[in-house]
């Protein structure tokens, strides 16, 4: 997952988590403090006041990913 905040002005700033999936469905609780900066110029956690979008995020090889989420709830 990536998470951007007002804070995350250049294109390639973000902050990140990863979790494992599987087949079948599956409740993942992700703490903010887990999300980490995408560089030195971040902040070491998010601000949750200015927390702007999420999103889910494959990268990494050449693949196929199907993506489904029944919520997703901040807390």
């Amino acid at each position: 997952m990536h998470l951007r905040t007002r804070g995350t002005v250049l294109p390639w700033q973000y902050y990140q988590v990863r979790f494992e999936t599987g087949d079948d469905w599956r409740e993942v609780r992700i703490l903010l403090s887990a999300f980490a900066p995408s560089g030195a110029l971040l902040r070491a956690t998010p601000d949750t006041a200015s927390v702007t979008s999420l999103a889910a995020v494959t990268c990494g090889r050449d693949h196929q990913a199907d993506l489904s989420f029944r919520w997703i709830w901040c807390y």
